[in-house]
């Protein structure tokens, strides 16, 4: 996947299209990533002890990683990203394909 947690990505489309937000949680095999104020739904939970009042609970639910963009750290635009080897750590990196800079 080309999201990782921690990322600062853009949404592509639906409601809350054009909007950043930071990654709180990836779940790879689903394809969804979850923003931290974005794509929040309020639910009603019920009492669970008699005498207390139910109460309205705002959520934050998954989001398809295909509606997602990682926003580059480096041009600040919201940009595809490639992987490449790193010559002198001979590990993957992430790169930002606009403007070359390492993720």
């Amino acid at each position: 996947m080309h999201i990782r947690k921690n990322d600062t990505v853009k949404i592509l489309s639906g409601d809350e299209r054009g909007k950043t937000g930071k990654v709180l949680s990836v779940n790879p095999e689903m394809a969804t990533a979850t923003v931290q104020g974005l794509n929040v739904i309020k639910k009603t939970r019920r009492s669970k002890k008699e005498g207390e009042k139910g109460e309205v609970v705002q959520l934050t639910r998954p989001v398809s990683a295909s509606r997602l963009m990682v926003v580059c750290s480096a041009c600040g635009q919201a940009s595809r990203t490639g992987m490449r080897i790193d010559e002198k750590s001979k590990t993957k990196v992430r790169y930002c394909k606009q403007c070359n800079a390492s993720l």
